[in-house]
């Protein structure tokens, strides 16, 4: 399961940053596990980390290597955390 929390909207030249959290429901650890987050065309300095370590951003596409997932117990400790930071395009409209 994955879910996204940030702004809903953003000015011209404002830093904006938000989460995507990916859940295991299970039955069992899940391996290997790629999440990719397309963005939107009006983003510029765009950077990305899963527990510190950075991801890779290429194009308005940044791609993050979890590797294995715990199933959930039901608190944040299983919970896998990508932040995401970048600034709004000041040219944009």
């Amino acid at each position: 399961r994955i879910t996204k929390s940030g702004p809903t909207a953003a000015a011209p030249g404002e830093t904006v940053s938000w989460t995507v959290a990916v859940v295991n429901d299970g039955p069992s650890v899940a391996q290997g596990v790629d999440v990719a987050d397309q963005l939107p065309a009006d983003l510029v300095g765009v950077r990305a980390t899963f527990e510190g370590t950075p991801c890779t951003v290429t194009g308005r596409t940044v791609a993050c290597e979890l590797g294995a997932v715990p199933v959930t117990d039901g608190t944040s400790a299983t919970t896998r955390f990508v932040t995401i930071t970048a600034v709004v395009d000041p040219g944009s409209t």
